[in-house]
């Protein structure tokens, strides 16, 4: 079995790859640096440095690379079991070029074998996003060939891979948490899946949601709310009484809008789930910087992304989030000035105003009475 993965960063290598590699597969990398490519290809492995209560190390081998743009990628997609990405949903366009033309190979050579496609993106839904994109360059025989033997799984993964290295570890050598979940929905398979510690689930949603909210969306807050004060790490960031306190709050709020709108958690079992994520965050061993997980803030404050989603999933059901709309105050707070996004967020802010930003990034309207609780918290807040 083959898995060509899109995406040979920390996450692709040091959580999809490794864990397609234990269970079997034959792992191709296919990304945009051509030094990383060339490297995988040189090195043919690298190891895993796993971060729990202690350090553990795993190893893959032969493994192999390839230009994402090139021919030789579209032949990897012709004769793929698996394609799996982890690039980013912003870039996820350049990765549906190659898939489309891979599916017109496939057809034009009879290709009749069935082949499952994930997008392991930290966004709801991305594999239909991605399968949205591949679908608008093909053709109506195309597009039925497509429906018939490709499987798009929506998906939804968790490991923390923080930028964190050592003076002996080697140049494709990956940092990860010990804890992991993926959970794969089962109807879009066009094939039964066997991969290691991966949950087949018949309804994705309600674990797309929780983990975007109660893991990625908290995160994001420690991150913020860290940044502002002063704090490096996540780690140090959390262990701030106050920061603690607003990111258990954000949590319990974004937990009850859950519980309201899926039966698949008891509102227990989401704070349960809570707990482990801070535990986590408190993980000493990770040394995530906050600037590391509050980049791409405009991203992150968009309308279906962790912060606002979980907003207005509150708000909809006649529940104030306080602690959440401090986050996001604190997220239209980051300057960061080696993040592009954070850099353009700041503009946007001094020409519009925060509630202008507001209405521009996230898509609340500048006179709604949300936007102003959310200028209030602005104002209060400072670096």
């Amino acid at each position: 079995m083959k898995v060509l993965h899109f995406g040979a960063g920390n996450i692709g290598r040091g959580f999809i790859g490794l864990i397609l590699y234990k269970s079997g597969y034959e792992v191709v990398f296919a990304d945009v640096v051509e030094d990383l490519v060339k490297r995988l290809n040189e090195e043919k492995g690298y190891s895993v440095h796993i971060l729990g209560t202690e350090v553990s190390t795993e190893d893959v081998e032969n493994v192999r690379g390839v230009m994402l743009n090139s021919d030789e990628c579209i032949d990897e997609v012709e004769t793929s079991d698996l394609i799996t990405t982890a690039v980013g949903v912003n870039h996820l366009g350049g990765v549906a070029k190659i898939l489309a033309e891979g599916i017109r190979r496939m057809m034009t050579k009879g290709r009749c074998s069935p082949l499952n496609i994930m997008a392991c993106e930290n966004a709801l839904y991305a594999t239909d996003t991605l399968k949205g994109m591949v679908m608008e360059l093909l053709n109506e025989g195309e597009k039925e060939y497509a429906e018939k033997f490709i499987g798009f799984a929506n998906v939804a993964v968790d490991r923390i891979a923080p930028n964190f290295r050592t003076s002996d570890m080697g140049p494709l050598d990956a940092v990860v948490e010990k804890f992991f979940e993926w959970d794969i929905e089962r109807g879009n398979l066009k094939t039964d899946l066997s991969i290691d510690g991966a949950a087949i689930v018949d309804r994705l949603s309600p674990y797309l949601e929780r983990k975007l909210f109660l893991l990625n969306g908290a995160h994001a807050v420690t991150a913020y709310m860290g940044y502002l004060k002063g704090h490096k790490t996540i780690d140090e960031a959390i262990s701030d009484k106050e920061i603690l306190s607003v990111v258990k709050k954000a949590q319990e709020e974004m937990a009850y809008g859950l519980a309201q709108r899926h039966d698949a958690f008891t509102l227990d079992e989401l704070k349960e789930y809570s707990g482990r994520i801070i535990d986590r965050f408190r993980n000493r061993f990770l040394q995530d910087e906050v600037t590391r997980v509050g980049r791409d803030p405009m991203r992150k404050l968009s309308p279906n992304d962790r912060l606002i989603t979980p907003l207005m999933q509150c708000v909809e059901i006649g529940e104030l989030p306080e602690a959440l709309i401090k986050g996001i105050a604190a997220a239209l707070r980051f300057d960061y000035e080696g993040d592009g996004q954070a850099v353009e967020m700041q503009r946007i802010i001094r020409e519009r105003g925060v509630a202008g930003a507001v209405e521009e990034i996230c898509g609340i309207p500048k006179d709604s009475p949300i936007t102003d609780k959310i200028v209030v918290e602005y104002n209060r807040l400072v670096k």
